[in-house]
């Protein structure tokens, strides 16, 4: 948002920009919290990221990484009712794969993710876009079908 054309910095502006999702007063705690963090700084008025490009490591799965996914996939399922087709992007398909394939379509992911970021990023800005992209297991694996299913000790079946 800091660098986006027109932003002036303010909590209120914050707000304002993100459609009211949060308060001026979040936003003041969330923009001393970056600057404190040195995720910010701030110059005159103005807020200036430190870094161009801010991640975390690969496979991280603490409880704030997985806040921070579930918050923007709530966001997604918002979007898709709230914002115009010309505003958003929105594929999913399935695909049968081999589990042995998994750390391939990682490395193929993080990469795309570095490239759009660096090709799309790049330049001026005039509005803040979520990029969310989830790739997971659909079906159990047969032995899970198996422990899910079977019935419990001395259990009748009536037929």
């Amino acid at each position: 948002l800091c660098e986006t054309e027109g932003f002036d910095g303010s909590p209120k502006e914050a707000a304002r920009r993100l459609g009211g999702r949060i308060t001026a007063e979040q936003a003041k705690q969330a923009i001393e919290r970056m600057i404190s963090l040195g995720l910010l700084e701030k110059t005159g008025l103005h807020l200036k990221p430190t870094q161009k490009r801010l991640t975390t490591r690969n496979d991280i799965a603490d409880a704030g990484a997985r806040h921070y996914f579930k918050q923007t996939m709530d966001l997604a399922v918002q979007a898709v009712d709230q914002i115009p087709l010309e505003q958003r992007e929105c594929q999913s398909f399935s695909i049968a794969i081999s589990k042995d394939k998994m750390s391939l379509a990682k490395q193929m992911i993080r990469k795309f993710r570095t490239q759009f970021s660096q090709l799309i990023g790049e330049g001026s800005a005039d509005e803040v876009f979520q990029f969310n992209l989830q790739f997971f297991q659909l079906t159990e694996t047969s032995s899970a079908r198996t422990e899910k299913h079977a019935l419990p000790m001395n259990q009748e079946i009536n037929i």
